[in-house]
Order: structure tokens, then sequence, then C-alpha cells
């Protein structure tokens, strides 16, 4: 009796031990579209950039958190690490062109209708470019969006 009595103390407190809560926290559930095309290029908005980064307290540990790797890396002339991140997408859309001729004379009338589809691409790019001082701390930043 005195065995199972020390023996079940025991149990209880390896168990509170070995939470996974205490190990492993919860993450935030992240949207499943968030690698979408249209999602890159709205995390590198002016608006987004705008909500996330503060010119002189912003680091460059939260930006690599927030944004990851930069697509380039540089030093400017002055020295400052200067990081560009890009999306770009193709667009594609279609475009229909209809025309309908009507030929009209004294022995009767005729008309003819035409259409025609057509494919269009163009690109989209977003550029996300953005200036730390020595400190590793934000400088400036810019966002450019072009359709092409």
């Amino acid at each position: 009796m005195n065995k199972i009595v020390i023996l079940l103390p025991m149990v209880s407190i390896l168990t509170a031990c070995v939470a996974p809560q205490a190990y492993f926290p919860q993450l935030p559930q992240q949207n499943v579209n968030t690698n979408s095309p249209q999602s890159q290029h709205d995390k590198l908005s002016k608006i987004k950039a705008d909500q996330f980064i503060t010119v002189g307290q912003t680091n460059a540990a939260d930006i690599s958190m927030h944004y990851g790797v930069p697509n380039i890396a540089m030093k400017g002339t002055d020295g400052n690490d200067i990081w560009m991140y890009q999306a770009k997408s193709m667009v594609s859309g279609v475009k229909m062109d209809s025309g309908t001729n009507i030929n009209a004379s004294i022995g009767g009338a005729s008309s003819a209708s035409s259409m025609q589809m057509n494919n269009e691409f163009s690109s989209k790019s977003t550029m996300l470019r953005i200036t730390f001082n020595l400190a590793g701390i934000v400088e400036s930043y810019d966002s450019q969006t072009t359709m092409n």
C-alpha cells in the first residue's frame, strides 16, 4: 500500500514536468495564401511597410524576422547596408474585340460579325528598398510597384 501512495505523486510530478506547451508554444495560425503572388506584392507595398517600419526605431533583426532574407543586400557609398526585397509576377488577361459590318444598298442589305480574342500578358514588380545606418537601424525606406 505504501508503494502505491509514493508512486502516484511521482507520476503526477513527472507528467507536469513534460507538458508540451511549456517547450513548444502554440504558433499563430498562418493564412494559407501568404505565398500567393498578390500577398507578396501586398507585403512589400508602401502601405504595409508604413505599418511595420519606423525610421529611427526598427532594426535589421526586426526587418529580417518580418520580411526574411533580402533578394539583394549591398553596401552604399557611405557604408550603410541596403536591403532590397522584390516580388515579381505575371498577370494575364483576355482582350475581346468584336465588330459588325453592315452593307446596305438599293438591292438589299448584308451584315457580317467578327470576334477576336487575344491573350495579353503583363508583369508586375514590387520593390521594397531599406537603408540602415551603421548601427543597424532603419534610416530610410521606399516601395515601388510597376506594371509592364
